[in-house]
């Protein structure tokens, strides 16, 4: 993978992350903590294992657990934001 397309792939993955993480966390500034962190795992696991097929699916999953944990970690409760428009990533939007 070039470096161009690890960086278009990162920053894909980074709107994702903060788009999730407001969906555990109140407020912005928790919500982009938890996906500063989030992205942070990602970014040690695929130094660590760079021969993945899909490597945007493997990330929506790592990333997801890593806000999940850190919701837990803190204990708070998702935020319901059902029938919010979501478009971006897999024809989601991120505002």
């Amino acid at each position: 993978m070039l470096q161009a397309e690890f960086n278009q792939l990162y920053d894909g993955l980074a709107r994702f992350a903060f788009y999730r993480a407001r969906q555990y966390f109140h407020g912005d500034s928790l919500a982009q903590d938890a996906a500063d962190i989030a992205m942070d795992r990602f970014s040690d696991a695929f130094m660590l294992n760079q021969d993945i097929q899909d490597i945007e699916a493997w990330g929506n999953t790592i990333i997801l657990n890593s806000l999940k944990n850190s919701a837990r970690d803190k204990k708070l409760e998702p935020i319901n934001i059902e029938g919010e428009d979501y478009e971006g990533m897999h024809g989601y939007e991120i505002n």
